[in-house]
C-alpha cells in the first residue's frame, strides 16, 4: 500500500519546503485545472509559479517529466479546454 508523507502544511513551512525542492533537481509547476491555451500549461520554475500565481493547488515535478506529460483536451459548451493528464504514466 502506498504511503504519503505530508510536509507542506502551513504558510510558514512553504519557504523551507520550496528551498528543499530546489535542491532535488529542476522542479517545475503547472496548473491542475482546465485552461484555454497550451501557453498556460507551460511548466514554470516552482518558485516563480508559487510567488507569481498565488495559487494554492497545482501539480509539480521534475522538468523532464513535465515536458513529457500528456495534454488532455476537452470541450464544454463549445469552448475548448486543456489540462495536464497527471493521472497517466
Amino acid at each position: 500500500m502506498p504511503a504519503v508523507i505530508t510536509y507542506w502544511q502551513t504558510q510558514e513551512d512553504e519557504k523551507d519546503f520550496l528551498a528543499y525542492l530546489t535542491t532535488t533537481g529542476n522542479i517545475v509547476a503547472m496548473p491542475d485545472h482546465w485552461v484555454r491555451t497550451k501557453a498556460e500549461l507551460a511548466p514554470r520554475p516552482i518558485l516563480q509559479y508559487v510567488h507569481e500565481g498565488g495559487l494554492d493547488q497545482f501539480v509539480f515535478g521534475l522538468e523532464h517529466h513535465a515536458l513529457a506529460a500528456d495534454i488532455e483536451p476537452q470541450e464544454k459548451e463549445g469552448q475548448k479546454y486543456l489540462t495536464v493528464a497527471y493521472m497517466s504514466p
